[in-house]
């Protein structure tokens, strides 16, 4: 029984370790996608490598935030229970998002709303369950909440100023998304 135990904590061990490294790297595209590559994003219609690069990196944070759920780090009050699915289910949407603006078709503006509508809500109640439930200590505690706290302070005002300032918000988010990957990394199989 011990050694059966042993196998799924490994196992579980190098999914959240995979999934830290995938939280990483969505977040290193994002800051590219958002900074450096700004003036690409904000072309209308934009290169089609960006919709798809936004994509991969939409793919990658959630990997990441499935890491976070199955790491335990948020432990299994409500907060939990919501926060992760709804985080998970607005990231889902911002790649339909992303898939519409590729393809040019039409509800592309609504369906970014309700991401980042669903992303703010999940990562803040999720944010609020990692640092109440205290697994994770320091400053990776509150790397969730400061990734769903940056949408109403930072990127929602954002997309009200002139110029690239949105796309830099979307890149300095990434920031955010790479603390938490590197708050799960440091944690992974410590959780599990």
């Amino acid at each position: 029984m011990a050694t059966s135990t042993l196998k799924r904590g490994r196992a579980g061990d190098l999914l959240i370790t995979l999934a830290s490294w995938a939280l990483i790297a969505g977040a290193l595209l994002q800051i590219i996608l958002g900074i450096p590559l700004a003036s690409l994003q904000a072309q209308d219609p934009p290169p089609a490598i960006i919709p798809a690069l936004n994509i991969i990196s939409h793919l990658l944070l959630m990997a990441g935030v499935a890491g976070v759920a199955r790491s335990g780090a948020a432990g299994r009050g409500l907060l939990a229970v919501v926060g992760l699915p709804v985080a998970l289910l607005g990231l889902a949407v911002l790649v339909v998002a992303e898939v519409s603006w590729l393809a040019e078709f039409g509800p592309t503006e609504a369906l970014y709303g309700i991401a980042t509508l669903a992303m703010m809500l999940g990562l803040i109640l999720a944010g609020v369950a990692v640092a109440r439930a205290g697994r994770w200590t320091g400053w990776h505690r509150f790397t969730p909440l400061a990734c769903g706290l940056f949408i109403p302070f930072v990127l929602i005002p954002s997309f009200a100023l002139p110029g690239l300032a949105m796309n830099y918000a979307i890149g300095l988010w990434g920031v955010c998304w790479l603390l938490l990957g590197v708050a799960l990394r440091a944690h992974a199989g410590l959780d599990s």
